[in-house]
C-alpha cells in the first residue's frame, strides 16, 4: 500500500510539473504558501513580461520606421540586409528576454492595486504608449538616420577630393584651388546641416 501511494505522488509531481510548464511558479500539494508574496512574484513577473514584450515591440517597430523614413526621404538604408535579420531576430530579443530576469525584492509592490480584466486596453494607456515610443524612439531614429546620412556625405566630400584632378596627385594639384568644387560641396554640406 505506501508503494502504491509513493508512486501516486510521483504521478502527482509529474502532473504537477507538467501543467506548471507555461509558468514559472509551480506549487506542489502539499507545500506551505504564502499567498500575498506568491500574488508578488506573479505581480512582478507579469511586470518584467510587459516590460520586456513593450521593449521588442517598440524596438520591432523603430526598426521598421528606419527602412520607411529612409526610403521615403530617398536615403541610403542604415542597415544591410544581415544586419537588419541580426538586429530582428537576434540582437532585439536577445536583449528583450534578457529584460524579464530582473530580480524581485520581497514586499516591491504589495501596496500596488491589482487592476480588474479588462478584454481591452483602455486608451489612456494606449495614448501613453504612443506618447512614450514618440518620445524614446522617434527622436533617436530621426537623429541616427540624419547623422548617418551627414557621415556619408562627408565622406563623399572627402572622397571627391581625389577625383577633383584625376590624374595628379592631391599634394601637387590642391583641390582647394577649385572654387566650383568648393563652392559645390559647401553648399552640400550647408543643405545637409540645415
Amino acid at each position: 500500500l505506501t508503494q502504491k501511494n509513493s508512486g501516486l505522488k510521483n504521478i502527482s509531481a509529474i502532473a504537477t510539473l507538467l501543467m506548471g510548464l507555461c509558468c514559472d511558479v509551480v506549487i506542489f500539494r502539499n507545500q506551505k504558501v504564502d499567498l500575498i508574496s506568491t500574488i508578488s512574484l506573479c505581480r512582478h513577473q507579469l511586470r518584467t513580461f510587459r516590460s520586456s514584450l513593450l521593449f521588442f515591440l517598440f524596438s520591432s517597430i523603430a526598426l521598421s520606421l528606419q527602412q520607411i523614413f529612409s526610403l521615403f526621404f530617398l536615403r541610403p538604408n542604415i542597415f544591410s540586409l544581415p544586419q537588419t535579420f541580426l538586429f530582428t531576430v537576434v540582437y532585439v530579443p536577445v536583449i528583450a528576454l534578457s529584460l524579464m530576469t530582473s530580480t524581485h525584492k520581497q514586499g516591491d509592490n504589495r501596496d500596488e492595486i491589482a487592476p480588474k480584466n479588462v478584454p481591452s486596453a483602455p486608451k489612456r494607456l494606449i495614448r501613453r504608449a504612443v506618447i512614450y515610443f514618440s518620445i524614446n524612439f522617434l527622436p533617436s531614429l530621426l537623429f541616427v538616420s540624419f547623422i548617418y546620412c551627414s557621415i556619408l556625405l562627408v565622406y563623399l566630400c572627402v572622397l571627391s577630393t581625389s577625383f577633383v584632378y584625376f590624374r595628379h596627385n592631391c599634394w601637387t594639384k590642391l583641390p582647394f584651388r577649385n572654387s566650383c568644387w568648393m563652392t559645390a560641396v559647401f553648399f552640400v554640406i550647408f543643405v545637409q546641416v540645415y
